[in-house]
């Protein structure tokens, strides 16, 4: 099967979804679930207020002789990660040429760009104190957690 090229950042076409209690549940309990559990607020209050006032944009996608999707558009940022869920066909960047067997090394960068944010202060935070006296460890951990990561990949 052929790879998916992701939209134009220009041309393409989205919904937009607010989750809530009442209509969806489970995305709702699961959303919240990751936003305390990566200590993004500091009250459950606080998470329901924003899943509730923030719509998450999904863009959409048609796969040929498969069906119809949706992927969060914060996604699409690293189509490297991005598979259609009825085929696992990879996406990939028209502007970057058709995937091959291994990772790029752009594509690579692009991971470590997107891994360089709230994430892994999240788990730098947990492992040493987020005082300006240690920027220096925090920043020593960071690059090694990114490094380990980008190993692993293909």
């Amino acid at each position: 099967m052929n790879p998916i090229k992701i939209n134009n950042a220009e041309d393409y076409e989205s919904i937009n979804v607010t989750l809530s209690r009442e209509k969806t549940p489970i995305a709702f309990q699961n959303k919240l679930d990751e936003l305390m559990e990566c200590k993004c607020f500091d009250t459950v209050e606080e998470a329901e207020k924003f899943v509730s006032e923030n719509p998450i944009e999904l863009e959409l996608y048609y796969e040929k002789n498969q069906g119809l999707f949706a992927i969060e558009s914060e996604s699409i940022e690293i189509p490297d990660f991005t598979h259609s869920p009825y085929s696992g066909v990879p996406f990939y960047d028209p502007d970057e040429g058709k995937p091959d067997d291994g990772i790029t090394d752009y594509a690579a960068e692009r991971i470590k760009a997107k891994l360089n944010t709230h994430f892994i202060d999240q788990i730098i935070n947990k492992a040493c104190d987020p005082s300006t006296s240690q920027q220096a460890k925090r920043e020593e951990i960071k690059d090694y957690i990114i490094k380990e990561i980008i190993g692993y990949l293909p």
